[in-house]
């Protein structure tokens, strides 16, 4: 018999693969962050939550979508103060532009 699955989403085959390479350790931090939001554009944001911290934080340049989209991943998962504060740290990468 087979396991029941828990409310798993079906992911594009592309994402797929980026997974695999991400549980090989083939993924640069950047790669991570881009894959973080295919996750979360997909539906799977406690997957993006966990790679968007621990992209984020590595001093590396971070694209501002990147940024939005944790943002947004957060509030999804129904924590608005801290998707707010994310928020509100992306407004300088705005400025810069």
């Amino acid at each position: 018999a087979q396991e029941p699955q828990e409310e798993k989403k079906e992911l594009s085959p592309e994402t797929m693969v980026k997974l695999q390479s991400l549980e090989a350790g083939e993924l640069s931090s950047y790669e991570k962050l881009k894959l973080a939001d295919e996750l979360q554009k997909q539906g799977e944001e406690d997957q993006a939550i966990a790679l968007y911290k621990e992209n984020l934080t590595t001093g590396e340049d971070v694209p501002v979508e990147s940024i939005f989209n944790y943002g947004t991943a957060l509030l999804k998962k129904g924590d608005i103060s801290q998707g707010l504060s994310i928020y509100e740290k992306m407004k300088p990468h705005l400025e810069e532009s």
